[in-house]
């Protein structure tokens, strides 16, 4: 079964598709220093709105999807109103 991400991987190209199910760990697959870059800075974006809106709830980001789903939902039913990272 693919995930959605697989599948846009595969319309745009067929050996990432290949790569994602076959070689995770194959150095095409290894972001380069730009891309290294970009996350630093989603970073830094992420940390400076936790900072700016203190109380928040933040959905970690190493559960599993299920599980990420469900923290989002109680954070949104609950009186908390800020959530990062659902």
């Amino acid at each position: 079964m693919l995930t959605k991400s697989e599948f846009l991987a595969g319309s745009q190209c067929h050996k990432l598709l290949w790569w994602r199910r076959h070689d995770r760990d194959a150095v095409e697959l290894q972001p380069d220093r730009v891309l290294e870059d970009l996350f630093d800075q989603g970073r830094a974006v992420g940390e400076l709105a936790r900072s700016r809106f203190p109380g928040g709830a933040l959905i970690p980001a190493d559960l599993a999807r299920s599980e990420r789903v469900q923290a989002t939902n109680a954070a949104l039913t609950s009186e908390n109103s800020i959530v990062f990272e659902a």
